[in-house]
């Protein structure tokens, strides 16, 4: 992997004019969506008034760590194999916050980059995992238990942030409500669980490295000290539940209805290797990392990689078990307030998740045939080496089938 040079060097605190400048808090994994989002939303608590600086730790150079840089952050490219380059990238960092890479190897990583922290004595980090991680035995699962403990076998101070599934993932089941009004999750009818908004994840975040007067903490308060917090959202839903609260929000006749579907099947979707998805798929995630969603103006989510949707999988799995099934009250024990009802999420995002039934056939009408077709048509050109994708309408083509 090519190794990128550092984009903005970190000033010192005696080089900075800024007599309030205060240290740095660095972000692990910023070239994915989850690490982006959390070190946007650092960039963006600052306001205009630039108290402390924001490192991105990323393995690749792309359009989302190009645009924190366009928002000032500091972008260190590291390379897990090289050890020198984890030890710069964490160097003079008050404040870890450790996201995890979403790759099958992830705990290995982790544990370069937790003794690559010790090395150079980060004091304080911030483990962001998922709900399940103490008692499911799927392997996405244990891998964040594991990396846990990596944490807390290394750090001097830590806490940890179990979170519930993030609104914002909704997102990802998008196409499947503007296409069929249906929203397809691989849970029972009654199986329940409480949704986290990302900005409570922010929120409580914030509250733990930050002060009341925007800079870094010196430290992470005693109160907090080596604790694991589970952030859920303050009500349990469950699949209906969900699919009412869209109709609320949308206020279409094309009523939303929840639908149970296998995990083979979710997968398939959210991979995106369902019929006639690839180019749809394309098309709904166009200049995404540009596009804001009113709520708090968050990003919207990229497209998944496979770890990251067998870790969306193992989490309905470990919902379906019963155990999702409780409120933890953690984000008021961190905030002093309630969490967001998912409610808000929907109503600020209504036109994402309203259906547009005549797409499809809007679609099929303008190529000529339906979507098995184009999928069929997609595999042909692919099997002959063409890098075609966009609509194939000519005589030529047409007289093979």
């Amino acid at each position: 992997m090519k190794f990128l040079p550092n984009l903005i060097k970190t000033p010192t605190l005696e080089e900075s004019d800024d007599d309030e400048y205060y240290g740095t808090i660095a972000v692990s994994a910023g070239d994915r969506w989850f690490g982006y989002v959390l070190a946007w939303s650092l960039l963006e608590l600052q306001g205009d008034h630039k108290k402390y600086n924001v490192r991105v730790i990323s393995r690749v150079h792309n359009n989302l760590t190009d645009d924190l840089h366009k928002k000032g952050a500091e972008i260190v490219s590291i390379d897990y194999g090289r050890s020198e380059t984890l030890e710069t990238a964490l160097g003079h960092v008050g404040w870890l916050v450790f996201v995890s890479e979403m790759a099958p190897d992830r705990v290995k990583l982790a544990r370069a980059l937790t003794d690559a922290a010790k090395k150079v004595d980060v004091s304080n980090i911030i483990t962001i995992s998922m709900l399940g991680a103490g008692d499911s035995k799927a392997q996405s699962l244990v891998d964040f238990r594991d990396i846990e403990r990596a944490v807390e076998s290394s750090a001097r101070n830590w806490v940890t942030l179990r979170n519930s599934f993030l609104n914002q993932r909704f997102f990802h089941f998008e196409r499947r409500i503007k296409e069929n009004s249906m929203l397809t999750i691989s849970v029972n009818a009654d199986s329940r669980w409480a949704p986290i908004d990302l900005d409570d994840l922010v929120s409580a975040l914030s509250f733990l490295a930050i002060d009341d007067n925007g800079l870094l903490r010196p430290g992470l308060e005693d109160k907090h000290q080596r604790r694991i917090y589970t952030l859920t959202g303050p009500e349990l839903v469950s699949g209906p539940i969900v699919a009412n609260e869209i109709n609320l929000a949308i206020k279409s006749p094309h009523a939303v209805k929840f639908s149970e579907v296998t995990r083979e099947d979710l997968e398939d979707y959210l991979l995106g290797k369902d019929k006639g998805s690839k180019e749809r798929n394309k098309d709904l995630f166009r200049g995404l990392e540009q596009r804001k969603t009113r709520h708090f103006n968050y990003p919207k989510p990229a497209p998944l990689n496979p770890a990251e949707v067998t870790a969306i999988l193992d989490f309905f799995d470990y919902v379906k078990s019963g155990r999702a099934g409780y409120l933890s009250g953690d984000v008021k024990a961190i905030t002093n307030e309630e969490p967001k009802r998912m409610t808000y999420f929907f109503r600020d995002n209504s036109d994402s998740f309203r259906p547009n039934p005549k797409r499809n056939n809007y679609r099929q009408s303008q190529r000529g045939y339906d979507d098995d077709e184009y999928e069929r048509r997609q595999e042909y050109y692919e099997d002959d080496g063409y890098l075609r994708r966009e609509r194939v309408r000519d005589r030529k083509f047409r007289s093979k089938f």
